[in-house]
């Protein structure tokens, strides 16, 4: 108020109901008051070097020192800045501060009788009721830009891919980012350099749905959120099926050094050969069959990149090709595939190899199978 003793701020919880409060600067002339920050502000058009007051509950109030002793119309806050203009003044008709306590004077464009001044939209805008024609407004800031259009999500395992388009309402023509927001969990974002383009949210739990919205933010501040995506469900994916495991074997041929064989594979994976013989030190049945011992008479291993045939040899060891020569050998041969990604399965076959000669005599048991 510009009146009244010591007593010229009142406050009121509901707009009804009003209590003085005790002013600091003595009778200034208040003639404006604003909040922003979490404290009121007011200013005055009267006073020395105490034409700015402060309160953070609207009851106790300090004075603040002004930029200059002009006559301060009006105050407001906005992008974390309180403005104040006035009528008088050279050059210096606006102040600014960024706590309410520290006032700096700006240069104003004409030496207007600068009365109100508001805040919206990334822009200061103020007005004069006289001075110099056309020139009784004048703005500072940047407009905030466009609420995003809605923007639409593609779900992914415990993640969501969400793209924004700038929006076409009213607002700044520059965004500098845009930033996307789960609907009900705003620690889950992502930033969209830009007004268009796509980022990726992870971190979401699967099989739950989500919805997401969009904002635009430049140096003039922060637009509205967009309207909310249709929803998504992350979901993990399918676990994947064991290859199948199902192959063939054939024994080609045999010569006095190797067996060859030829299978026919699923698919990719690991393939392992194993021939082997019974051994016993005793021509007598009954011994030999308590004493039999088993001998590795050939192994092979390889590796296929892609389904179907293949052919493999087992090469007889020294020790095989000795024992071939006093008698025949019944081998056993076990070929084990493990499919790549899956599980390992064995084939056997059985085939005997005929003597081949003369020296040291060895008993030698076939193998059954």
């Amino acid at each position: 108020a510009r009146s009244g003793t010591n007593n010229r701020v009142m406050t009121s919880p509901d707009g009804i109901n009003w209590n003085p409060r005790t002013t600091p600067a003595g009778d200034n002339d208040w003639v404006s008051v604003t909040y922003g920050n979490g404290l009121f502000v007011a200013v005055a058009v009267s006073g020395v070097n105490n034409r700015v007051m402060t309160s953070p509950d609207g009851s106790t109030w300090t004075s603040q020192t002004s930029a200059a002793d002009n006559f301060w119309y009006s105050v407001t806050y906005g992008n974390g800045l309180f403005v104040a203009v006035a009528d008088s003044g050279t050059n210096n008709r606006v102040m600014t501060s960024p706590d309410g306590s520290t006032w700096t004077s700006r240069t104003n464009p004409v030496d207007n009788v600068w009365r109100s001044v508001t805040y919206g939209n990334g822009l200061f805008v103020a007005v004069a009721y006289g001075g110099i024609n056309p020139d009784r407004v004048m703005t500072s800031g940047t407009l905030i830009p466009p609420t995003p259009a809605t923007p639409t999500a593609t779900a992914g395992n415990a993640e969501a891919t969400i793209t924004v388009a700038q929006g076409s309402g009213p607002g700044g023509t520059t965004t500098d980012s845009s930033t996307i927001t789960a609907v009900g969990d705003n620690t889950k974002t992502c930033t969209v350099t830009g007004a268009s383009g796509s980022c990726t949210i992870t971190g979401l739990t699967n099989d739950t749905r989500y919805t997401f919205t969009a904002t635009a933010t430049n140096v003039g501040g922060t637009s509205a959120a967009s309207g909310a995506s249709a929803a998504v469900t992350p979901t993990a994916p399918a676990s994947p099926t064991a290859p199948v495991n199902t192959f063939t074997m054939k024994i080609l041929k045999s010569s006095t050094t190797s067996i060859t064989t030829q299978l026919n594979l699923p698919g990719p994976g690991k393939v392992a050969l194993v021939g082997t013989i019974r051994l016993a030190s005793s021509r007598n049945a009954a011994v030999m069959a308590k004493k039999a011992r088993t001998m590795i008479v050939c192994t092979a291993r390889k590796t296929v990149t892609k389904a179907g045939k293949v052919t493999i040899t087992c090469r007889l060891t020294a020790k095989a090709r000795a024992a071939r020569k006093t008698q025949s050998l019944k081998v056993r041969l076990v070929t084990t595939f493990t499919p790549t990604g899956g599980t390992a399965k064995s084939v056997s076959r059985t085939l005997v190899l005929k003597k081949t000669g003369s020296p040291a005599p060895q008993n030698v048991e076939p193998v059954t199978g």
